[in-house]
């Protein structure tokens, strides 16, 4: 019998690119947002329109689950008041980790962030930065983000949820060249960021060994991958600008990323990916370089690099 996967956050990007590869590797899934999906969920997947905010919501939207996938949270690339972002992010997910546990579920795949871990100010001799360093949120956004991981340790402390929270960096929606610039620095496809959430809720369903224990509770970064090292640190632009740092790795594609518009990508800090390779056995497929094969094969006419 196959195992009941309930994706919160099942209407937005994230959630919209998950929910299709559960299907595929045989879960029964169904979802759950605040808003209903722009485009219809895949076939055979239930939907529940639901705001986590409210606690029968949330009860409703776990009931029957298995484990959940909560994707659901809302994030700094749209504009949202400081009340959205307490409800949405810190009231929902407290609302979910107590439906959740009332109902016996005990394994939930969190969306986190790396702004979890705060994302400003890092300083460049702690990169790669790993998961168990911690440093000031920086805004509102990052508070939340680490109230959600300490929901989630708070009820895997007490022994009754377990959580792999992952880290992703931003992976939101943006055309192609500015997918590849961003790439350089703190970015993310979302292919990459919902492979490693199947791959997460794989290892919790039991069908994937991670390569050591679980603890009841797992940070995981799940970011692109980058050559950065410590020592160019004093490479960095003003606001962790990484030009200077884009020039030296790829010298000879350089030229052609900046008469395309290049003007350096937010750089924080540099990430251990150590963990999800041995708890997920996951890395990303799309970093920069692979960008850059893809541009060489669409324009082989105008080759960057």
């Amino acid at each position: 019998m196959s195992l009941s996967v309930i994706v919160t956050g099942a209407a937005g990007h994230l959630g919209s690119h998950l929910t299709p590869l559960l299907i595929e590797a045989g879960f029964e899934v169904r979802g759950a947002d605040m808003l209903r999906p722009a485009t219809p969920l895949p076939e055979g997947c239930p939907f529940l329109q639901a705001d986590l905010s409210d606690a029968d919501a949330a009860r409703r939207a776990v009931e029957g689950a298995d484990i959940v996938a909560h994707c659901a949270s809302i994030h700094p690339w749209k504009s949202y008041t400081d009340a959205q972002y307490l409800d949405a992010n810190i009231k929902g997910t407290w609302h979910l980790y107590t439906a959740a546990a009332r109902a016996g579920i005990e394994r939930i795949v969190l969306t986190s962030s790396i702004a979890a871990g705060g994302y400003q100010n890092i300083p460049t001799d702690a990169w790669p930065v790993d998961e168990e360093s911690q440093f000031v949120p920086g805004d509102l956004y990052s508070l939340t983000k680490h109230a959600q991981e300490d929901t989630a340790r708070l009820f895997a402390g007490s022994g009754k949820i377990r959580t792999l929270a992952l880290r992703p960096p931003a992976f939101f929606p943006l055309p192609p060249l500015e997918t590849g610039f961003s790439l350089t620095g703190a970015f993310a496809r979302v292919e990459d960021i919902a492979a490693a959430h199947l791959a997460a809720v794989r290892v919790m369903a039991g069908q994937q060994t991670p390569g050591s224990p679980l603890r009841p509770f797992e940070a995981v970064h799940v970011t692109n991958r980058l050559p950065y090292r410590p020592e160019d640190a004093a490479l960095l632009g003003p606001g962790g600008n990484n030009c200077p740092l884009v020039e030296k790795y790829w010298p000879e594609s350089y030229p052609w990323l900046v008469s395309r518009g290049f003007k350096g990508s937010w750089l924080p800090a540099v990430y251990n990916l150590t963990r999800a390779k041995r708890l997920l056995d996951w890395e990303p497929a799309c970093n920069f370089e692979e960008w850059l094969a893809e541009q060489r094969e669409e324009n082989r006419s105008e080759t960057p690099c």
